[in-house]
């Protein structure tokens, strides 16, 4: 069903009115009670009636997924990211420092134990190398080789997103910190939203068929045929539970500058520094800066004097120091943490209704009549529930979509987030017009009218609207001709 298609016929709707007036009857009028008998008539009009008001609920902002316990190296966290570090992804360029003296500098895999060298490029992207001819090697820094032992329970290849509420003393000693990475699963809100669509232009047809005149009014029945639409939509927030798997990891300095084992340690002030690569150079105030200066002669017999890049991105234990959880089981939600989901839900459709009921018509004067119609009304609805639905991650700036994934048996995937619905509804309908004949046949209208329909449920992956169209009074106005 196109939405549009109620304004189209609106649009054609005003194109057949100016034709018809143009080419109506120019006898003179007469009253209407003196007409010679016309027991049909026919009118096409403009109908403001409509709309719906629709409520949300259900399991709004609920995750379509486990917490998982596939964490580290699976990407298993929603504020943070660890792996453990690896030798053959320690090369390539490194961001750090770049004076007068040189382009960029740039890091080779070598040395023992886990450690690489940084050199220094030339303009030319060449090593810069000393009287002797020899490489200038102005650095020799660790990494954490996941396939060595004396190594592997130490990466800096982490990151979070979050603020400070990740970051905590360690319990046992304050004199070190922890990180909190952590997994979440939303059971989903108790809370409801409201969207409301008011009335929307739309197009009527009515047929009428006199049964039996008298003096000072006739009666008979009236059938008419109507397009409606509604569009139902809204943004907000609603409140959650989150269930969660927290995994504390000790924070460690990196001990000697260019070797031994981390100690248990505090991040660093130079920008909190909580990712690799990341290439930290001291200034004159800082106490490393005397210990990384260095000084070689250069092929040219010049003296080059300067500082080395101190890596302040500070390792984790790759092994976890402790865990917290919600208890998965808990049906009451006790240890459950509070959350917030963004989200974004609509109801678009359109209607067809066919209305039958008795009518009257009342002539007042020479030109005008009153007309009266009531009955029984069917509407068949077509319509399209969709949702956007994001749950707030704590202590981060990310957040998890809860967007519904159908995986076939092939391995392909996609997002289901929309879902269309046909009804059929009952109601009834009472119209009041005022008629102006501009000639014998043909004249104009206006009134108002009141409709009642059913309401209607739709659901989507746990999520419902209650859809109750809107009832009430409305106005129609439109040309109607009797033959």
């Amino acid at each position: 069903m196109k939405p549009t298609l109620p304004r189209t016929l609106v649009f054609a709707l005003f194109v057949g009115t100016g034709l018809l007036v143009h080419a109506q009857d120019k006898t003179p009028v007469t009253p209407v009670e003196y007409l010679r008998p016309m027991k049909n008539s026919f009118s096409i009009g403009v109908r403001m009636i409509g709309g719906a008001k629709v409520t949300f609920g259900g399991n709004l902002g609920a995750t379509p997924f486990a917490v998982s316990r596939d964490r580290v190296n699976a990407g298993g966290y929603n504020n943070g990211t660890i792996s453990a570090d690896d030798k053959d992804a320690a090369n390539g360029d490194r961001p750090a420092y770049s004076d007068n003296t040189c382009v960029k500098w740039n890091s080779i895999p070598g040395g023992v134990e886990g450690r690489y060298y940084t050199i220094i490029l030339d303009s030319d992207g060449e090593a810069v190398r000393d009287a002797n001819g020899d490489v200038v090697i102005t650095g020799n820094y660790v990494y954490y080789n996941k396939d060595d032992t004396n190594w592997n329970h130490y990466t800096r290849n982490w990151s979070y997103s979050g603020d400070s509420g990740q970051l905590r003393d360690n319990p046992d000693n304050s004199n070190y910190q922890q990180i909190g990475m952590s997994a979440f699963s939303s059971r989903g809100s108790t809370d409801t939203v409201t969207a409301e669509d008011r009335r929307n232009p739309g197009v009527e047809l009515s047929m009428g068929r006199v049964i039996q005149r008298f003096k000072h009014f006739e009666w008979g029945i009236g059938v008419s045929f109507a397009v409606s639409e509604f569009n139902a939509k809204t943004r907000q927030s609603v409140n959650v539970k989150l269930d969660y798997i927290t995994d504390w990891y000790d924070i460690y300095t990196t001990g000697d500058k260019f070797a031994g084992t981390p100690t248990k340690g505090k991040l660093k002030t130079h920008n909190d520094a909580s990712s690799f690569p990341n290439i930290f150079v001291p200034t004159e105030s800082d106490d490393e800066y005397q210990d990384l200066k260095y000084t070689y002669t250069d092929s040219n017999g010049s003296e080059v004097s300067g500082y080395t890049a101190l890596e302040t991105t500070n390792p984790i234990g790759n092994t976890i120091a402790a865990t917290e959880q919600s208890d998965l089981s808990d049906p009451d939600g006790d240890k459950l943490m509070d959350g917030t989901a963004d989200g974004y839900w609509q109801v678009k459709g359109v209607y067809y209704m066919l209305r039958l009921g008795p009518m009257v018509r009342i002539p007042i004067g020479k030109r005008f009549s009153a007309y009266l119609s009531g009955g029984y009304m069917a509407a068949y609805v077509g319509s399209k529930f969709r949702y956007e639905e994001n749950v707030n991650v704590p202590y981060g700036s990310s957040s998890i979509s809860t967007a519904y994934t159908e995986t076939y048996a092939n391995g392909y995937s996609y997002t289901i987030d929309t879902k269309n619905n046909q009804k059929y509804l009952g109601g009834f309908y009472f119209d009041a017009n005022l008629e102006w004949w501009t000639s014998t046949r043909t004249g104009f209208y206006a009134g108002v009218a009141y409709e009642r329909l059913n309401s209607y449920k739709q659901d989507l992956h746990g999520r419902n609207a209650n859809i109750k169209m809107d009832n009430g009074l409305g106005f129609r106005f439109g040309i109607i001709t009797r033959f």
